[in-house]
């Protein structure tokens, strides 16, 4: 099945703070955490099943970035993967559940 992705915005939005933060610090780095970040995508459209559900039972699923401390939360809503939150793992990650649909 094909499936995009939609991001919501504050997603987006993590997710680019996120990678400012690697650039000033080394643009290999930074290179490295959207590589990680895409290679995760792409595995979550592929195989959606691949991580864990939330506690919850929403059917929101949570997807660790190798190498970087960082989560994405997902959801799989017919055709789309959506992007509800990319955080650093020491922030409140249950800021996504205001995001679902």
């Amino acid at each position: 099945m094909n499936r995009t992705i939609a991001w919501h915005p504050a997603a987006k939005n993590e997710a680019s703070k996120a990678a400012r933060y690697y650039r000033e610090v080394s643009a290999n780095l930074a290179k490295e955490f959207a590589h990680r970040l895409d290679n995760c995508l792409r595995l979550a459209l592929e195989h959606p099943r691949a991580w864990p559900e939330t506690d919850d039972e929403s059917g929101i699923r949570k997807a660790t970035l190798p190498q970087f401390p960082y989560l994405v939360f997902y959801e799989v809503v017919e055709k789309e993967l959506h992007v509800l939150s990319v955080i650093h793992m020491r922030q409140r990650p249950q800021r996504y559940k205001a995001r679902t649909r």
